[in-house]
């Protein structure tokens, strides 16, 4: 099978690629074989070919890049079928959706949603990952207010959603640009990061998730209530 490889560690990693033939997976208890349909880059895969990494992890090149990928399941295993549409994330520790195949752990999988593109299937992961472990961190209740500071990016829009499905009132601080995708994710109010200190009110919610830093981070902070979380 085809896999895209990392052959050395560099920081311009894009002239350290190769496409090779390499070994079809071997099937092994508690993975399940996928064909994949679709992989991500995100800046975790920078870290990774950079060499940043290598002290964590037992991968060393030539390896396959790619932790975030979606594809469909050609082995049965206990949970998952030949056939089910499957994505899902490796860590940071792992890689290798940059191929044809791949042997995953069922402990990874999650069920695509039947709406979702195969693309938009290996974009979510990480992202959903990042927003869930982030509002499991808050203690979230259901009835609270939360902004989210770069809504519109992946973690951003991930916690949006999340927040949304969990109760949460949300409010979305970006890019004026993404307004309207903001709002069809769940958020109720939205606010341009262009003009943060007009347009957030002061000591207001819950709960601060920030995924944009610098001078609009500290504005936000401003607009978290006393004994909030951030």
């Amino acid at each position: 099978m085809k896999s895209l490889l990392l052959t050395k560690f560099s920081k311009i990693f894009f002239n350290a690629l190769d496409v090779a033939e390499v070994p079809p997976p071997q099937i092994s208890d508690g993975c399940a074989t996928v064909r994949m349909a679709a992989a991500a880059l995100n800046p975790a895969d920078l870290h990774i070919a950079s060499g940043e990494m290598k002290m964590f992890s037992p991968k060393r090149p030539p390896f396959a890049l790619g932790v975030d990928g979606a594809g469909i399941v050609i082995s049965d295993g206990k949970h998952f079928k030949t056939g089910d549409r499957v994505m899902f994330y490796t860590g940071l520790v792992h890689c290798g959706t940059l191929a044809e195949q791949m042997s995953v752990p069922e402990d990874w999988l999650a069920p695509v949603p039947t709406s979702w593109t195969d693309a938009e299937a290996a974009a979510a992961p990480l992202a959903l990952l990042v927003a869930f472990k982030a509002l499991e961190r808050t203690k979230a209740k259901k009835g609270e207010s939360i902004l989210v500071s770069g809504a519109g990016g992946p973690v951003g829009a991930a916690t949006i959603a999340l927040a949304k499905y969990r109760g949460l009132n949300v409010y979305g601080l970006g890019s004026p640009d993404d307004e309207a995708y903001v709002k069809s994710l769940g958020a109720e109010t939205f606010a341009s990061y262009r003009s943060p200190s007009t347009s957030l009110p002061l000591k207001s919610f819950d709960i601060l998730l920030d995924c944009f830093g610098g001078k609009t981070m500290d504005l936000a902070c401003k607009s978290v209530k006393p004994g909030g979380r951030k």
